[in-house]
């Protein structure tokens, strides 16, 4: 091996599918730094039509990234207030159980009655949680969210 044969590259792997040409194009552009949204649109354009890609699917392309952007956002807060939601059902679980524990055991610990509401609402804890961190169905989540008209305030 000669001196100059080790410092070239190695040769560039074969391209096999779009996803690989995303890949490549994402990290080049991640490699060059970001501009002002002027030189963005600019470099897009640019692309598209080196691509040919037509300025119609373009904006179209362009709509459909906008509208699936907005609804992860909106998807991301929804679940976002939910979880919000369940920790403070658990936290204020947690924090009554304790002390009908300590009144349970303090004023009658032959009969520990504080299993009643410790199951009961523990259960619907369980679902609550359930519905949020596994389930991720919304119709469910709703049914365990405060209304509106039930909230101080609202």
């Amino acid at each position: 091996m000669t001196p100059s044969e080790r410092f070239e590259d190695p040769p560039a792997p074969a391209l096999q599918s779009d996803a690989d040409l995303e890949a490549i194009l994402h990290r080049a552009l991640e490699r060059s730094g970001s501009g002002s949204e002027s030189e963005l649109r600019r470099r897009l354009e640019q692309t598209a039509a080196e691509l040919g890609i037509s300025p119609e699917d373009l904006a179209a392309a362009e709509k459909e990234h906008a509208a699936e952007k907005q609804r992860r956002q909106e998807e991301e807060a929804y679940w976002a207030k939910h979880k919000t939601g369940f920790r403070a059902h658990l936290f204020s679980y947690l924090t009554t159980m304790v002390l009908l524990v300590v009144v349970n055991l303090m004023s009658s610990p032959e009969f520990l009655w504080v299993l009643f509401p410790l199951i009961g609402w523990g259960c619907s804890v369980a679902m609550h949680g359930w519905a949020i961190h596994f389930k991720k169905d919304r119709e469910l989540a709703d049914s365990y969210a405060d209304k509106p008209s039930r909230r101080k305030g609202s």
